[in-house]
């Protein structure tokens, strides 16, 4: 399956203080992940100098089928980053399968902050009513809704949280 590729801008700043950016959405076969990882560094570049936008935040998130230690070429790319690391996102929490990845010099507006999604715990679920709604639990990465400001953050209308 090829990555899904879409340019975004966040809601409720002026259009040119919001945040904007590239997102490639991906799922690796599990049993060519290796190979595909090492693709997607070529996929990312591709992304990056698309001469359409001059857009340099680009985010890759999906199932990649490999922990934050085995991204490939991928994971080599000089500054690329990656907001899960050693903690399962399997519902079985078992195993590392998906990420949001980012490249740190450009994507300033990541905030540190991120998370996988207990489902089970969350929800009170037993693990075979869990696995049916899915096998991965669901990640988040937090990014300020403003374009190179460190600090400001999306809330709920009416609210801020600088």
């Amino acid at each position: 399956r090829p990555p899904l590729i879409a340019l975004f801008r966040v809601r409720g700043p002026p259009p040119d203080e919001a945040f904007t950016f590239k997102l490639v959405n991906v799922h690796t076969d599990p049993d060519d992940t290796s190979q595909e990882l090492n693709a997607l560094d070529e996929v990312y570049r591709a992304v990056r100098t698309d001469h359409r936008s001059d857009e340099d935040d680009i985010i890759i998130l999906g199932d990649l089928n490999a922990d934050d230690q085995h991204l490939g070429e991928l994971g080599r790319i000089p500054g690329m980053a990656w907001a899960v690391s050693g903690i399962p996102t399997n519902t079985r929490r078992s195993e590392q399968l998906d990420n949001i990845l980012y490249h740190s010099q450009a994507t300033s507006e990541y905030t540190g902050r991120h998370g996988v999604l207990n489902i089970m715990r969350e929800f009170n679920l037993s693990l075979a009513l869990a696995l049916e709604m899915s096998d991965h639990c669901p990640i988040w990465a937090e990014f300020s809704a403003y374009e190179d400001v460190v600090g400001r953050v999306a809330a709920r209308a009416g609210t801020t949280t600088e």
